[in-house]
């Protein structure tokens, strides 16, 4: 976990998540929640970003951790159990989270709950087409591999960008963005990280490169659509 906390490989997302947050969210001062905030890193920055942000861990461990590492408050509950909170927030993140949710539509409802009107939600997700694709392609060229992506038990949603639009669509959000996410640069793998940085660069480049083998996660930016009778309450 301290290793988690103290690692950079991937700070690019963090950054671009709060970056891109920080642009469409001009309340002063901002609130965000960060749902399933595992060992704090992303917490850690928000926090000195500027935002008033929280967390929420189910693994005990880890919630604790985040919380005496950050200062800041880390609530121990699920994600379905959000409005227990009884508050609402002018951003919440879900990076890497929505994949091992059985219900996502369900689960974005709920999320949606506790995001203020004009309020943004930022979600990652690995993209379903291009990571069948690469582990077909390395099931392929590499003696001895089997394709994982269909029995991966941990990953248990897969979306393409249609997919994920819809998704937050049905679940109450409007403005859409869904863009090629920011790529993990694994610690003592500089090659890999150029690569796969150049990669992400070239993608957000290309029309339509969200749609394209190389984009194999997702980062989408949604806003909540107005409801009549609600406000922050932070």
């Amino acid at each position: 976990m301290a290793q988690e906390f103290a690692s950079t490989y991937k700070d690019v997302i963090f950054h671009g998540i709060l970056t891109a947050l920080g642009e469409r969210v001009r309340a002063t001062p901002r609130t965000l929640l960060d749902v399933g905030c595992h060992a704090g890193r992303f917490l850690q920055l928000a926090g000195a970003a500027g935002w008033l942000a929280e967390g929420t861990e189910i693994n005990e461990r880890t919630a604790t951790h985040a919380a005496e590492r950050t200062g800041l408050p880390v609530h121990r509950l699920s994600a379905d159990r959000l409005p227990e909170l009884g508050r609402q927030y002018h951003a919440v993140t879900l990076t890497d989270v929505l994949e091992h949710i059985p219900e996502p539509v369900a689960l974005l409802a709920v999320v949606r709950r506790v995001v203020a009107d004009e309020g943004w939600v930022a979600i990652k997700v690995p993209c379903g087409p291009a990571q069948l694709l690469k582990e077909t392609w390395r099931a392929r060229l590499t003696s001895g591999y089997r394709a994982t992506l269909a029995d991966n038990l941990v990953h248990i949603n897969h979306f393409s960008p249609r997919a994920l639009r819809i998704a937050l669509a049905r679940a109450g959000f409007d403005d859409i963005t869904v863009e090629i996410a920011a790529p993990e640069c694994p610690p003592g793998a500089r090659a890999s990280a150029v690569i796969r940085l150049a990669l992400y660069n070239i993608g957000r480049r290309v029309p339509g490169g969200v749609h394209t083998p190389i984009a194999l996660h997702l980062q989408a930016f949604a806003r909540a659509a107005p409801r009549a009778g609600s406000a922050v309450r932070s």
